[in-house]
């Protein structure tokens, strides 16, 4: 009976660590083809692999840590039963505080400027592939620093003037729509802490790249 209950304790911390991995390789894999990623069955492929690949490699772990455990001390028993409960909690409440934390708004886009390959301002038919002026616009945002909200906490109605950028790097494209007081980075939402971000700012820019690049 303890040692099924310890089977679940484990399958329950090792599935939401395993599943967070899971997303994580699929949101920064390179080698499938674009076709194959924007594909119907996509989804499909994913869900399947999840459930006939981490669903049974996560219960035979458990089941392992459980026969591993089981022939120990009884002593060493309590301490590897508490390291392999508390030390997920801990990892995952550092993982908390650092993603809901303050921080700088082009760290938050994790914006690399090396890995440029295209700018693209969306409703304007403005395109750029020249790293510089991707470069001026990183620099203006980087004097605002903002904080991650929750779903619940984003007013889709903004009510504010905004801009949308669609920047293209070499491991992924990074979607943007920036407000005054919060912006939308691909699925998440932030505030910004230390606005209103100047948004006549980038729009005067974005014309000023549009009658060099055409």
């Amino acid at each position: 009976m303890k040692n099924k209950l310890l089977f679940w304790v484990f399958f329950i911390i090792l599935i939401i660590i395993n599943s967070y991995l899971y997303r994580l390789f699929f949101m920064k894999v390179q080698f499938i083809p674009d076709s194959l990623e924007t594909s119907v069955f996509m989804p499909f492929v994913i869900i399947l692999l999840y459930i006939l690949g981490v669903i049974p490699f996560t219960a035979y772990i458990s089941e392992e840590l459980v026969k591993f455990i089981a022939n120990q001390k009884k002593a060493t028993r309590i301490v590897l039963i508490n390291a392999i409960i508390l030390t997920p909690i801990l990892v995952a409440s550092l993982m908390y505080y650092n993603e809901y934390k303050e921080k700088g708004l082009v760290e938050a886009m994790d914006y690399e400027s090396d890995e440029f390959e295209g700018l693209m301002v969306m409703g304007l038919d403005i395109r750029t592939t020249q790293k510089e002026h991707a470069d001026e616009i990183m620099e203006f945002l980087s004097r605002y620093n903002v904080k991650k909200m929750r779903d619940s906490e984003w007013d889709s109605f903004i009510g504010e003037k905004g801009i949308s950028l669609n920047i293209q790097t070499e491991d992924r494209p990074i979607f943007t729509s920036i407000f005054e007081s919060r912006l939308r980075l691909n699925t998440e939402y932030y505030e910004v802490i230390n606005g209103p971000i100047d948004v006549d700012w980038l729009f005067n820019y974005v014309e000023s790249i549009k009658t060099v690049v055409n």
